[in-house]
């Protein structure tokens, strides 16, 4: 670490999805501990210059190798006990949102730059595993991703894991709003993983929604 600890790290709420890679804020900085499957992962994004590319682009934040000593590094627990092997520091964002906070314009300029983000990562050989709109956040006016353990390699051939989330939670909400003339906010909160298929299609004009595909 850059300097002495004075404080115990503690765990960001919002970070419990993913045993392998937790968040941590200490002494106003932000932190991510990882695990030796999560390091090896994200050093091949880092070594790879990927990861380097998209966050010059705007796209994804960056992510800066620490050296905490043994004695630092035991400091940090995951949510189920687990240890870890290194540890990252990320910029800090003035404050944190979520979808069902934005307006329509902001969860489309979300989508729009996390289909960017996915595009650019294809061409370097890597998709993203998720689409969860909770890892987009406003920093300067402009939305960035913010999970850099996102990032694996691209197989020949495979399938986007991350479009059914995509839809739940970027495409269905604004469709929502764009055709059905509904807030998808109020809808939005009551579901942390998004909108259903089967709600959307419960408000959207059908007749319109099948001629446009």
């Amino acid at each position: 670490m850059s300097k002495l600890v004075t404080e115990k790290p503690s765990r960001d709420s919002g970070s419990f999805r993913d045993p392998s890679a937790y968040v941590f804020r200490l002494e106003g900085r932000v932190l991510r501990a990882v695990t030796a499957n999560a390091e090896k992962s994200l050093s091949h994004a880092i070594s790879s210059g990927v990861l380097g590319k998209l966050n010059a682009a705007g796209l994804m934040i960056g992510a800066h190798k620490l050296s905490p000593s043994d004695k630092e590094l035991a400091a940090y627990k995951g949510a189920r006990g687990e240890s870890f092997v290194a540890l990252y520091e990320h910029p800090v964002l003035p404050f944190v949102s979520y979808p069902y906070e934005w307006c329509f314009s902001q969860l489309k300029d979300a989508a729009v730059a996390h289909l960017d983000l996915q595009i650019e990562a294809f061409k370097q050989g890597f998709v993203l595993s998720d689409a969860s709109a909770y890892n987009m956040q406003f920093f300067e006016g402009r939305p960035i991703h913010i999970d850099v353990m996102s990032l694996w390699p691209y197989r020949e051939g495979q399938h986007w894991d991350g479009y059914n989330q995509f839809c739940r939670q970027f495409l269905l909400p604004l469709l929502l709003e764009a055709w059905a003339g509904l807030a998808f906010q109020p809808m939005y909160r009551g579901s942390i993983n998004g909108i259903t298929f089967d709600d959307a299609l419960a408000v959207l004009p059908r007749r319109k929604l099948f001629t446009s595909m």
